[in-house]
């Protein structure tokens, strides 16, 4: 008895790590949920990319070797 009572202590805990995730992702979709509709015009678009255009440099460390990234982007 005591074994099964351990088990399903151990299923209610993930019932309700579950049960908490999918109100947590139910509450951030409803709130992104837009109640009028919006359009993205061409103009916008091509404001957007001139204004990512960047270039990063990234350091990179890891057991099998060290260097650098350079990532550009226009």
């Amino acid at each position: 008895m005591r074994k099964s009572g351990d088990t399903k202590r151990t299923l209610s805990y993930v019932g309700y790590g579950v049960a908490g995730a999918v109100i947590a992702t139910g509450a951030v979709i409803l709130w992104l949920n837009r109640r009028e509709a919006y359009q993205i015009k061409p103009e916008d678009l091509e404001e957007e990319k001139a204004e990512r255009a960047s270039v990063s440099f990234v350091p990179v460390v890891s057991p099998e070797m060290t260097g650098a990234m350079v990532l550009g982007r226009f």
